[in-house]
């Protein structure tokens, strides 16, 4: 964490450095000095922690939550115009809705499959479902070998062309997406232990065999 970075804590937070220092245990010029980067903050996720568990407290929101709720607010505003020019890859366009944020990647993701599948329908669960709801609405297209190619790419970019594919026929399909859920899962793509893929495995199969089973 950097002197930047938990200034803007405390601005969130709306303590002065003395009620911070208070809070949180400290000095207040352990706080001046902390974020003027004149000392080294130890234990930064230990703060960081201790940051959150004070949010909480103060009922206010965190910063990563302060700003996806930024970003879906100005993406939801985007006109027929803007999506266009992000479909064409304009990159000005898609940095404007993006904004400042840590993970720009993701939400670079998410900025370039909305604009191909516009929806703001809410679905439930996380991807692995909509793509069962394909693959049961378009069966014998082979949607479950493309979700298998989508669950095994290295990272985000790998996967990027079968994403799009995807999307594009969930628009076809006119399937409603979890944008929130979608954002969190691509940020958290390349965690080694691959939860999200595997999350994403079992709604899949669990809502395939759901829908074969009524079938028979």
């Amino acid at each position: 964490m950097t002197g930047e970075e938990l200034r803007a804590w405390r601005e969130r937070l709306g303590l002065s450095q003395e009620g911070l220092a208070q809070s949180l245990g400290v000095s207040q010029t352990t706080i001046t000095r902390w974020e003027r980067n004149a000392a080294n903050i130890e234990h930064p996720l230990i703060l960081e922690g201790a940051l959150r568990d004070l949010a909480t407290r103060l009922n206010v929101a965190p910063l990563e939550q302060q700003a996806q709720k930024a970003f879906f607010t100005r993406l939801y505003a985007l006109k027929q115009a803007d999506l266009g020019r992000i479909r064409r890859g304009d990159e000005a366009t898609i940095a404007r809705v993006v904004g400042a944020v840590e993970d720009d990647i993701a939400f670079e993701a998410i900025v370039r499959l909305f604009a191909l599948h516009p929806t703001r329908e809410a679905a439930e669960g996380n991807f692995g479902s909509t793509m069962a709801l394909l693959h049961e609405r378009r069966p014998g297209s082979g949607f479950d070998k493309r979700f298998g190619a989508i669950v095994e790419a290295f990272d985000f970019e790998d996967g990027e062309p079968l994403f799009m594919h995807a999307m594009k026929a969930a628009a076809a399909e006119n399937l409603p997406v979890n944008w929130g859920s979608l954002l969190n899962d691509l940020a958290a793509w390349n965690a080694s232990d691959r939860h999200v893929q595997r999350a994403w495995a079992a709604s899949f199969w669990r809502k395939s065999d759901d829908a074969s089973e009524k079938s028979e």
